[in-house]
């Protein structure tokens, strides 16, 4: 399975449907494998940098860029701590590696009465390192899923249905 496929796949989850004015998490997936180490090397910790909580996950695409889900961002940017290089987000302060956010791009179209399409890159501060287990995702080439493809998808999730009006 691409990795092309599986961030277009991990945006179209995120991204909520307007429903009369308020947003709803139509589904989501829950009862996932606990990722071994190497397997998803371009996941990123988004965390509150005050109590070191995770709250949103995100993609690795170049040595300075991020993309992540635009609703992410209820939570000011620059209170928001990145992590890099781990697979378990529980002890992420002590193994990963922290980078700080330099800029939020958000998408234009994305808003309060507008939650589609949740889409925001982050600028880095400075540039990740690559190894065996931090790379980048591969994007996909202009090609798109077509419905019924099987594919992964990488995160730590959540389990609760939200909505906020």
């Amino acid at each position: 399975m691409s990795t092309s496929l599986l961030v277009l796949l991990v945006i179209c989850i995120f991204a909520a449907v307007a429903n009369a004015g308020s947003w709803q998490l139509k589904s989501r997936i829950v009862g996932g494998l606990s990722a071994v180490e190497k397997r998803f090397p371009y996941q990123v910790s988004l965390r509150i940098k005050s109590n070191d909580m995770h709250f949103c996950g995100a993609s690795i695409i170049k040595p300075t860029w991020i993309v992540t889900a635009a609703h992410c961002f209820f939570q000011l940017p620059e209170n928001t701590a990145l992590i890099y290089g781990i697979v378990n987000k529980t002890h992420a302060s002590e193994i990963g590696t922290r980078i700080e956010l330099l800029t939020l791009i958000m998408h234009p179209k994305f808003g309060v009465r507008a939650p589609e399409p949740d889409i925001a890159l982050i600028r880095t501060k400075d540039s990740i390192v690559f190894s065996e287990f931090v790379q980048p995702i591969n994007l996909p080439t202009g090609e798109f899923i077509k419905s019924g493809i099987p594919a992964v998808v990488s995160g730590w999730g959540m389990v609760e249905v939200w909505i906020l009006i």
